[in-house]
C-alpha cells in the first residue's frame, strides 16, 4: 500500500480518491474495511486464497451491498495459473488491486475514511504507507453526516467505525431523528482518534489537508500531494485531474448545526484551521 485517505467521513475524500485514481500508475480502492478484518482472523500467515476472498465478499455497506465487488472465479484462475495454494495479507491486496484494474500498475492505495483508527496496523503491514488526513470545515461534514445512512447509522448505534459493523451486515431502519449533537459527536470523535494514531506513525508518513485548498487551487494541491505520496506528478495527470474539482466558496455553518458545537468542539476546529466564524 503506497498510501491511505482517511478522515471523519463526508469531508471530500472520495473526490481525492477519484482524482488520485486518474493516475496511469495507479490504482486506488474506493473503500475496503476488510483488512483489518482480514488481520483479525489471519495475520501475516499465509492462507488459502478463496478464505480471504470470503471474508471480502461477506463485507458490506450500511445498505448490505458489497463493500468491492470482484469476479471471484478469474481471480482464483488467475491466483492457480501461479502454481500458488497459499498467499498473505500484503501479496493477496496487490492481487486483488492489480485484478481490479484490469492492468499492470506501480503502485495500489487505499480510501477508508474509517481506517484513521487502523493507520498503525496498516503501517505495520506496510512500512512506508504514508497517509493523507483530508479535513473539511466541521459545520458541512456534519450536515452531510446527517443525511447519509451509513453515518446516521453509526451515529445511532454510538459506534466510531464501520470497520466493526461491516461483516455480513444486513440493512436496518435508524430512528428517524437523530440529534445533530451526535453527528458533532462522530466528527469530533473520529477526529481525536485519527490525530491519537498519527502520534504513533513513522515521522513524515502523515499529513493534513484542508478539502478547501482543493477547491480554491486544484492544481497546487495536486503537485503538494503528489510530492508528499511520491507518486510521479505527471503534468497531463494534474490538468486532467484539476478539471474535475468544481470549486466552490466557504459557505456560512447554519445556525441549528453551530448550536449543537460545544465550546470544545470549537477547539478543536480551530485547532484543525477553522474558527468560529
Amino acid at each position: 500500500m503506497r498510501f491511505c485517505i482517511v478522515g471523519t467521513g463526508r469531508c471530500g475524500s472520495t473526490m481525492l480518491r477519484d482524482l488520485l485514481a486518474l493516475h496511469p500508475d495507479g490504482f486506488v480502492f474506493r473503500e475496503t474495511h476488510w483488512i483489518p478484518i482480514l488481520w483479525e482472523r489471519c495475520g501475516e500467515r499465509p492462507v488459502r486464497l478463496d478464505r480471504l476472498l470470503e471474508v471480502v465478499q461477506r463485507t458490506r455497506f450500511v445498505d448490505g451491498s458489497k463493500v468491492t465487488e470482484v469476479d471471484e472465479e478469474a481471480l482464483l484462475r488467475r491466483f492457480a495459473a501461479d502454481g500458488r495454494e497459499v498467499i498473505g495479507i500484503r501479496e493477496f491486496c496487490a492481487l486483488l488491486a492489480t485484478h481490479l484494474a484490469g492492468r499492470e500498475i506501480s503502485w495500489w492505495a487505499d480510501k477508508t475514511p474509517d481506517y484513521g483508527p487502523y493507520m498503525g496496523l496498516l503501517q505495520q503491514l506496510w512500512p512506508d504507507c504514508r497517509f493523507v488526513d483530508l479535513v473539511r470545515q466541521p459545520w458541512d461534514v456534519v450536515a452531510s453526516m446527517s443525511r447519509h445512512p451509513g453515518y446516521r447509522w453509526l451515529a445511532a448505534a454510538r459506534r466510531l467505525s464501520w470497520v466493526s459493523a461491516a461483516l455480513d451486515h444486513e440493512p436496518e431502519e435508524t430512528p428517524a431523528d437523530i440529534p445533530l449533537e451526535e453527528f458533532v459527536s462522530l466528527w469530533r470523535e473520529r477526529s481525536l482518534r485519527t490525530a491519537d494514531e498519527a502520534a504513533r506513525l513513522a515521522p513524515g508518513s502523515f499529513r493534513r489537508i484542508c478539502y478547501e485548498s482543493f477547491l480554491r487551487d486544484p492544481t497546487q494541491s495536486l503537485r503538494e500531494v503528489a510530492e508528499f505520496l511520491e507518486i510521479d506528478p505527471e503534468p497531463a495527470w494534474i490538468r486532467r485531474a484539476a478539471r474535475r474539482v468544481r470549486r466552490a466558496g466557504r459557505g456560512a455553518p447554519a445556525r441549528q448545526i453551530t448550536d449543537a458545537f460545544a465550546e470544545s468542539d470549537w477547539r478543536l476546529a480551530e485547532q484543525l484551521g477553522y474558527p468560529r466564524s
